[in-house]
């Protein structure tokens, strides 16, 4: 077993989150290998976490940076390790969880990422929402999991109990192999939040590593029960799908997938609004606004990728 691995949380106004995971995670975790870094809170999160963490352990930034950006930058102040553990302040881990990962990780050089089982943390028999079984794509551009099709979980019955290679892997508890993250550059920040994961295990296949699930260890999640986009961060969702696409599908998916992905997301906003969510529909306006500057401009990938 390698002592170089770092378990890294990412932050933000997260006190109460804190004070009910870390505990669990500390407990089934070697202290000197986890790592927080907060995104500028304004909350008791500081305070909460020096209760619990070595003090260096714990990496201040001046602003809030999302996802992307904010473990991009607070992975650079951490000691060179052979593996990451990226997992949500809102994890609950399990007994041996660290173990597993890093044994399977070093056991298979091929493989960029993984992800274990993830369940959801107040259903506790059935997936969870934000990555499940692992992630995969359909055809029309849309994430979807093993274990959770748009808004749907399923309980788990053991159907997904074989470990398999997926298209992404979620970051709610991702497991990287470093010198590949590094690799390609780590997160793209244009994502900020949302779908930077899958943007990420994209990369890491267009270079030749395996994504997989690993089944064999489970944790818990208390996040989304429901499709997010009826939460304030609806647009980042939306908005970060239309960006997958614009940057990895080839010019002759994008002639037919867009056109119908603007009837299918229209018909479903309308859907929503039939709901009584407003806040699906103005996100639809602000993605379609983005998109159309989007096809209207020269888009120069960024030469790190």
């Amino acid at each position: 077993m390698p002592s170089k691995f770092s378990v890294v949380l990412l932050n933000y106004n997260g006190a109460n989150r804190l004070s009910t995971f870390l505990p669990i995670l500390i407990e089934h975790t070697p202290l000197s290998n986890i790592y927080l870094i907060d995104n500028a809170s304004t909350d008791d999160s500081l305070s909460c976490v020096h209760q619990y963490l070595i003090p260096s352990h714990c990496i201040p930034l001046q602003f809030n940076k999302g996802y992307a950006a904010g473990y991009n930058r607070g992975l650079d102040h951490i000691p060179p390790t052979d593996y990451y553990i990226l997992l949500n302040t809102d994890v609950e881990v399990t007994a041996g969880w660290w173990q597993d990962l890093i044994s399977y990780m070093q056991a298979n050089p091929q493989v960029g990422a993984c992800q274990p089982k993830l369940k959801n943390f107040r259903k506790r028999t059935h997936f969870d929402y934000a990555g499940a079984a692992g992630g995969k794509i359909f055809r029309l551009g849309y994430p979807y999991c093993r274990g959770r099709f748009f808004g749907s979980t399923e309980e788990d019955k053991g159907q997904y109990d074989q470990g398999v290679e997926i298209s992404w892997a979620s970051g709610a508890c991702l497991c990287l192999r470093r010198d590949a993250f590094e690799e390609i550059g780590g997160f793209d920040e244009s994502f900020f939040m949302y779908v930077e994961e899958i943007d990420l295990c994209w990369r890491l296949k267009n270079k030749g590593y395996a994504i997989r699930s690993y089944p064999q260890v489970t944790v818990y999640h208390d996040g989304e029960i429901s499709s997010p986009l009826i939460h304030p961060r609806g647009y980042y969702v939306l908005r970060n799908n239309y960006l997958l696409m614009f940057k990895h599908f080839s010019t002759s998916q994008k002639l037919w997938i867009l056109p119908l992905r603007w009837i299918i997301d229209w018909a479903m906003a309308f859907g929503y609004l039939f709901l009584g969510h407003l806040r699906p529909m103005k996100s639809y306006l602000k993605v379609c606004l983005y998109c159309m500057r989007k096809s209207f401009s020269i888009h120069k990938p960024d030469p790190r990728y």
